[in-house]
């Protein structure tokens, strides 16, 4: 049992603050010395679809950022983090594959810049001011990742307004869905401005009026479904969610990849860098907003993966994942992006957000 001053405790307290689709924080710890933890998958709701899980990478992609947020905290108390990916899984362990960490004392190390901003960071749903980043901040940006990792600005024009449109489309696609009905009635806290282990509603950037609405609509999949199918029932979501801060923002960002691995090793070396440029765009007083569906998707329809019961929807999601693949250069060139967001300075503080389990939930005894 680690004393309450550990510098592991220490690390994690920090490191939990990882970004995770829907705040599903898809981590947990086992100590196995002072210096030496394992970091595994969380087991799967089985009650809760994975559609938004992209075959498993977004998990990877998650604790991908916790390895960054580790790595970096570990800096601010004099240690380096040594990251074993691990494959084969022993007998006592049971988990395949899981992440090892040993953390080395490192006396020329000095603190990452970053550390201040792991808990600052957040997801900005509302409007940004629609101001273009600078040259420096983009440069900043860039520096943020690691060689292999490219990032694609869609700031003016015909492109940024194709790309709103594109991810308006792939909105009302998902939203239509009784499978993402499902997901959202489990991971939304109704009545909420904070959750520790899912996403607030007032955090979802919708008006309160919509807010209302949505409430009642979600009573149940026969109600969404009406509202869909018949009183244009995706409109205003995507109005508030797409086309307001699609607009009221600086652009968009796009994160590709030749260079990385497609296992769960290149996908955690994708979440680390994500994990940083939305670091380091915290550290500028920046905000991000997630586009993360149209990538799932698209995957899901190139595939040919079975992911829905509503297969009078999978047609429209085909059409839309080839105009997805030829907006970014055929299909060979789309099959290496893993994220997209928009980006722009803040104009609001962040009023309600997502919070985040108490470390000892996370460990295992």
């Amino acid at each position: 049992m680690l004393e309450k001053n550990s510098v592991i405790l220490k690390i994690l307290e920090v490191a939990r603050w990882a970004p995770s689709g829907d705040n599903s924080q898809p981590w947990r710890f086992t100590i196995l010395s002072d210096e030496r933890f394992i970091i595994h998958p969380a087991p799967d709701d089985q009650s809760v679809p994975d559609i938004y899980n992209g075959d498993g990478r977004a998990k990877w992609f998650s604790i991908g950022a916790l390895v960054e947020n580790i790595s970096i905290s570990a800096s601010a108390h004099g240690y380096k983090a040594q990251i074993i990916p691990r494959k084969d899984s022993p007998e006592h362990f049971g988990w395949s594959p899981y992440i090892e960490i040993i953390l080395r004392t490192d006396h020329d190390i000095r603190p990452d810049e970053l550390y201040p901003f792991i808990e600052e960071r957040s997801v900005q749903r509302g409007c940004m001011k629609r101001r273009l980043l600078t040259s420096t901040e983009k440069a900043e940006l860039e520096r943020s990742v690691p060689s292999g990792v490219n990032i694609e600005w869609v700031e003016k024009g015909s492109r940024r307004w194709g790309l709103l449109k594109l991810i308006s489309h792939f909105t009302d696609i998902r939203l239509r869905l009784p499978e993402t009905y499902k997901v959202h009635l489990a991971v939304i806290e109704f009545f909420s401005r904070y959750s520790r282990n899912k996403m607030p509603d007032q955090s979802l950037g919708l008006s309160r009026l919509t807010l209302l609405l949505t409430r009642w609509v979600l009573k149940s999949w026969e109600r969404t479904d009406f509202m869909n199918r018949f009183m244009g029932g995706t409109i205003i979501p995507r109005i508030e969610m797409d086309l307001i801060p699609g607009i009221f923002c600086a652009g968009y960002f796009v994160l590709y990849s030749k260079a990385l691995s497609l296992d769960f090793e290149g996908d955690i070396g994708r979440g680390r860098a994500l994990q940083r440029f939305w670091l380091q765009a915290t550290r500028l007083g920046l905000q991000i907003q997630p586009q993360y569906p149209p990538v799932i998707f698209s995957h899901y329809a190139r595939n040919n993966i079975s992911f829905t019961s509503a297969t009078h929807m999978i047609k429209k999601l085909s059409s839309f994942s080839k105009k997805y693949d030829d907006f970014f250069g055929g299909e060979s060139s789309s099959r290496d992006i893993y994220f997209i967001g928009r980006i722009g300075e803040k104009k609001n503080d962040v009023s309600s957000r997502s919070l985040r389990l108490d470390l000892e939930s996370l460990i295992n005894q």
